[in-house]
């Protein structure tokens, strides 16, 4: 008698089909249009989040279903960009030796910005009718995740920058295109670490996915799925990170041989942190009802939907980095 497989793969339908094309179609064209923005650094990169974050915070509005008036749109917009793009202001001493990377040396968090953008939200439950506090509280909320997202990922971009022609003494003029992309490791590896999360979690998923793990928040997400993603990532990233030490050229310039077990820690958190900022968003649409924070990018949904496991992998991995690399104490500098 013939026995049966112990592990059955689920037969992928023609729905099933179309929508990894269209996925798998969107991803490249994305990666094509932000990979040369990461790599180049500077104000590609600066433009390239601020765009992202406009409409990300478009998208976190639009979860409540109602229509504010046009001056609470323009205060989330400032309240975001300050708290994302606060350690380049906070260094603007001189605009003539002022540099993007000036901000990084370590990650910064402007308690004052964060405290009178929290007084401000209740201040316009108070005097706007259609503001409700359960509306301030998702929103705030949301905007200090995003934002302290995108910082940390600047600061993954640009720290290593700092390192190079501050501690390192590159300077920049031998900063060449080489170092630059060097420079950009260090949140490649952080999005490389997310992203293979949710890749391998989708593919492991689809094909062996049967057990759910949380129905309540995602009808989608499998056992399967979450432990295909978790080891995905945590062993291609390890292994990434390993070689590219073991050549001479450790990610950011600090991940090095002798220090490995940076490397495992990083490895190993990443997965678990972005499978954790991918439960607590989908939490956020079962509230609101929605399937989606948008459209945008066909197959995925909105930008919310593609960085929502991205904004807790680089503020895990940023805040890792600060704590054990940057200053004399060592800690991340609140200002």
């Amino acid at each position: 008698m013939k026995k049966e497989p112990a592990i059955v793969p689920n037969e992928l339908t023609a729905e099933g089909k179309k929508s990894l094309k269209v996925r798998l179609i969107s991803a490249a064209i994305a990666i094509a249009i932000a990979a040369p923005c990461v790599i180049l650094g500077d104000w590609f990169l600066v433009a390239l989040f601020g765009v992202a974050l406009t409409v990300a915070v478009l998208e976190i509005i639009r979860c409540s279903k109602v229509k504010y008036t046009p001056f609470l749109y323009i205060f989330i917009f400032v309240c975001a960009a300050l708290l994302s793009y606060w350690p380049m202001l906070a260094n603007v001493k001189s605009w003539g030796a002022w540099t993007l990377y000036t901000g990084y040396s370590t990650l910064n968090l402007s308690v004052l910005v964060l405290v009178v953008c929290a007084f401000l939200f209740f201040f316009l439950v108070i005097i706007d009718k259609s503001f409700t506090v359960r509306d301030a509280c998702f929103i705030f909320t949301m905007v200090f995740l995003i934002s302290l997202g995108f910082e940390s990922a600047m600061f993954l971009r640009f720290y290593p920058c700092y390192r190079f022609i501050e501690v390192d003494h590159l300077g920049d003029a031998g900063f060449s295109f080489f170092n630059n992309f060097e420079s950009s490791m260090l949140i490649f590896y952080a999005l490389l670490g997310s992203f293979l999360t949710d890749a391998g979690a989708y593919f492991f998923g689809i094909f062996f996915g049967h057990n759910k793990i949380n129905p309540r928040i995602s009808e989608k997400k499998t056992w399967a799925g979450f432990f295909g993603g978790i080891f995905t990532s945590m062993i291609i990233t390890g292994v990434f990170a390993f070689v590219m030490a073991y050549l001479g050229h450790p990610i950011g310039n600090i991940l090095t041989l002798d220090k490995w077990y940076h490397i495992v820690i990083l490895s190993v958190g990443m997965p678990f942190f972005s499978t954790l900022g991918d439960f607590v968003f989908s939490s956020f649409k079962r509230f609101y009802e929605i399937k989606d924070f948008g459209k945008l990018i066909p197959g995925h949904g909105g930008i919310l939907d593609r960085v929502d496991s991205v904004i807790f992998a680089c503020i895990f991995v940023a805040i890792y980095i600060a704590c054990f690399y940057c200053g004399e104490s060592g800690l991340p500098i609140l200002i």
